[in-house]
């Protein structure tokens, strides 16, 4: 079978999490069929990105931006995610004659799309089965991250969350099959055809050695130009890392991820390390006794727990930084909201290997069980023949 992958942005490289979820969904649909990545992206830096990486042996086509914005089509979608960069109205159908010029020279008997910028850029083209990977709901994180602006800005965003929700929800009615890796948005999303939860997964097939972590190093690690990435660290960094300080005078952040200038402030902070984007993490893991999940804002789940856990590291976090993963406080991982608490939290692994140890393995196991990849994979397998067992029904109206 010919599968066309559409993604917004390059999965190569796969360092960031929404690229190693594309990068190994491709590397399942590459073992059973032909698989053609497709870039509707309109800047040169990005579309130069994806012609000369690896592309781990698949073919690539780039696409045109064919839609002429015209005037009467902007005015239609100016009340659409006016505030939100992913769905400018600008960008709407950008690439919708390309990529429906190609569907007809090719002849792909599946599309996958990858996150909602893909679908919104090219639109979905007739008579070919669809597979949407919408992975996590963008207008749920958009209307959380609302709760932390002024308040005019706030207002802003809860004027245009109908709209975005709306476009979000237009796009995947569109398509046979939509997959979600968070099963709250999973059950909220009512869209025709089939909603199947894929999940984030890991490659859990090597167990670590598990032992109690003596040090009082903390560490973050995620990409740090992303807002609720930035939103997270530096309230963590001023509401919970002084108390952690007053109990344990010479305990260590370590700050991992590339990040710009919003974080500058945090590098005169007493025990805050800010490393940056390094190329292999594997140090930082062996030598931190914590990873931290401080995440406010945030929808779907998060990859960097799931790292954590298969290697043997054990986590403090709050309920969204573990959102949608079935965790529960003190079985596989530690959770609290409020400051004083997940200093406590914090400060009880640091003080407690072996507790950290045991909530280690048990994470570890639990991954394994639950989002191991060869574990899920069964799971494309079964959108795909969804996909084309619904390939007769009528597409709505785009």
């Amino acid at each position: 079978m010919k599968i066309y992958c559409v993604v917004q942005s390059s999965p190569w490289p796969a360092t960031s999490g929404g690229a190693i979820r594309c990068f190994r969904l491709i590397q399942k649909l590459k073992r059973d069929h032909e698989v053609i990545v497709v870039l509707a992206n309109p800047f040169d830096e990005e579309r130069q990105r994806f012609m000369n990486g690896d592309g781990f042996g698949c073919q690539r086509r780039v696409l045109d931006s064919s839609h002429a914005n015209r005037l009467a089509d902007r005015i239609a979608s100016m009340s659409i995610a006016k505030y939100r960069m992913d769905l400018l109205p600008g960008y709407r159908d950008l690439f919708r004659e390309s990529l429906q010029r190609l569907v007809n020279e090719e002849r792909p008997d599946l599309l996958w799309y990858y996150q909602s910028p893909s679908i919104w850029f090219t639109g979905v083209p007739t008579g070919v089965p669809t597979i949407f990977d919408m992975c996590d709901r963008e207008s749920w994180k958009y209307a959380l991250h609302a709760r932390q602006q002024p308040l005019f800005r706030r207002l802003l965003i809860k004027a245009d969350v109908p709209f975005f929700n709306a476009a979000e929800l237009k796009r995947a009615r569109q398509c046979d099959v939509v997959l979600m890796s968070n099963p709250d948005e999973a059950a909220d999303l009512k869209a025709p055809g089939h909603v199947i939860l894929l999940p984030n997964g890991f490659d859990f097939s090597n167990k670590p050695k598990i032992a109690p972590r003596d040090g009082k190093r903390l560490l973050f690690c995620g990409l740090l130009l992303y807002q609720p990435n930035i939103d997270g660290m530096l309230w963590f960094c001023k509401m919970v890392w002084p108390r952690v300080l007053k109990t344990i005078p010479d305990a260590v952040l370590d700050i991992v991820g590339r990040y710009d200038s919003r974080l500058d402030s945090l590098k005169s902070q007493r025990g805050v390390c800010v490393h940056g984007f390094v190329d292999n993490i594997e140090p930082f893991l062996t030598k931190s006794s914590c990873l931290v999940v401080p995440l406010q804002v945030g929808s779907g789940t998060r990859l960097k727990i799931l790292e954590a856990w298969s290697n043997g590291l054990p986590i403090v976090t709050t309920s969204v930084g573990c959102a949608g993963l079935g965790a529960h406080d003190g079985e596989t991982l530690l959770i609290a909201n409020r400051p004083d608490d997940l200093a406590k939290k914090c400060v009880k692994l640091l003080q407690n290997p072996e507790l950290g140890a045991t909530l280690a393995e048990r994470g570890f196991n639990y991954g394994k069980d639950s989002f191991d990849w060869e574990t899920l994979y069964p799971k494309v397998d079964q959108a795909i023949a969804a996909a084309l067992g619904n390939s007769q029904t009528a597409k709505v109206a785009t």
